[in-house]
């Protein structure tokens, strides 16, 4: 459990996020990506899964979704992750 710390930069060994209330209007899409961010940041840990729990499917949402994977894409063409 932790608080929005996970927006400012915390790295921690094989965690899974999931984001309560991911549609509360204090959740830009930055802060949503950065959340995110916290998954798979190291070379033993790479993937993992990042939850947003909500009540519906905000615009802020959306575009965070949409950056991921396009970043992961990017990441992957460059040969930085594998599949």
């Amino acid at each position: 459990m932790s608080t929005t710390i996970l927006e400012r930069g915390i790295t921690l060994q094989g965690i899974q996020v999931i984001v309560l209330a991911a549609d509360h209007p204090i959740f830009d899409e930055r802060a949503l990506v950065q959340m995110a961010g916290r998954v798979g940041r190291t070379r033993e840990n790479p993937t993992g899964k990042v939850i947003f729990m909500a009540e519906k499917m905000t615009g802020p949402m959306r575009t965070a979704v949409k950056w991921i994977e396009e970043q992961n894409k990017c990441a992957l063409e460059l040969g930085l992750i594998e599949a």
